[in-house]
């Protein structure tokens, strides 16, 4: 949740260490994925989540959800939602992480860029040194390139080679796929993944025309 653009008087001088990165679908309490009661609604606060959600699960109705986690959680509990699709990361990070009944991939849904990743701002020149250790090279690698492919990206490094996990969506129709390639070509590739994504939405709504 920072500008694209970064201001070179504030700019982001760490990022730390990722938390989990993907989404998770929590149930009320007490009960097991076998117990889902597919008939009420499922709630989400991200198109970006609903659109993929129902990709696996296209005769579940999806509504819309606010308020912050507790809440909706207050709400998923009294029974006006049948389930929740939240962050993992932010579950964790209040200390309920033990809510989540089923963790989906980055191949099921595709996390929001950057997700799970905070980002350390501060004034341009002051605290480098206690940024430097701070910052974490992986999760500031996942960040640019993730980042630079569309709002929904993952980027899972292995060794010299990153997938790219990416889902694009325009007017309700959604496109997810996945590029491997090399570390040292990574911007290029995010690029270049970035425009498939878009051109595949496009064909896509076109052959729905």
């Amino acid at each position: 949740d920072v500008p694209v653009l970064e201001n070179p008087a504030l700019p982001i001088g760490a990022y730390p260490r990722r938390a989990p990165a993907c989404d998770g679908m929590v149930l009320p309490k007490q009960q097991s994925f076998a117990d889902w009661n597919q008939s009420l609604p499922v709630g989400s606060a991200s198109s970006r989540r609903t659109l993929q959600f129902q990709m696996q699960y296209p005769a579940c109705t999806v509504h819309p959800i606010r308020g912050n986690v507790l809440t909706r959680l207050e709400k998923l509990d009294r029974g006006e939602y049948g389930a929740l699709i939240l962050a993992e990361a932010g579950l964790q990070r209040l200390g309920l992480e033990h809510r989540i009944t089923r963790r989906f991939s980055p191949a099921e849904i595709v996390p929001a860029a950057g997700q799970g990743i905070l980002a350390v701002q501060g004034r341009a020149g002051e605290y480098t040194d206690l940024l430097q250790r701070l910052n974490d090279p992986q999760a500031a690698f996942c960040a640019k390139i993730e980042r630079a492919v569309s709002k929904g990206a993952y980027a899972d490094l292995q060794g010299e080679h990153v997938t790219l996990y990416g889902f694009y969506a325009e007017d309700g129709v959604g496109i997810k796929s996945t590029l491997t390639g090399s570390v040292t070509q990574a911007e290029s590739l995010a690029n270049t993944f970035a425009e498939q994504l878009k051109q595949q939405v496009q064909a896509k709504k076109e052959a729905m025309l």
